[in-house]
């Protein structure tokens, strides 16, 4: 584990991605994406990454931090519409959808995708 900047929260140095869980890379077993995290786990893999885009990723990798409560999930959250109409409000509950979704009660590392960067409010959303 390497400790990530300067807090306290330590990520494995490989980061295990499930972007194929999307859906549209080919067909899989929701069993078989579970054990393949409980796999990428037991080898030293611990810190997982997914986004709020990637379908049906987050609520899979939930059903694995369910049972890993150790792992570190993280998370994207991906803006591409409205984006002059994001507020802090918005950032919270998507943010608390993703947790539902990887039942977890907080996470540790959110990932920001913006768009546009001609719409200057990427800045107050991205520290909201």
């Amino acid at each position: 584990l390497v400790k990530l900047g300067k807090s306290n929260l330590e990520v494995s140095r490989t980061i295990q991605g499930y972007w194929q869980l999307a859906g549209g890379h080919g067909k899989y077993k929701e069993a078989d994406a579970v054990a393949n995290m409980k796999a990428h786990y037991d080898a030293g893999i611990t810190t997982l990454d997914t986004a709020d885009i990637y379908g049906p990723s987050e609520l899979i990798m939930g059903k694995f931090l369910a049972t890993q409560p150790k792992a570190v999930p993280c998370t994207k959250f991906c803006c591409f519409r409205f984006l002059n109409e994001i507020d802090r409000a918005e950032v919270k509950l998507r943010v608390q959808k993703a947790c539902d979704r990887l039942q977890v009660d907080k996470l540790p590392l959110v990932q920001f995708f913006w768009s546009q960067y001609e719409e200057k409010n990427y800045v107050h959303v991205a520290l909201a």
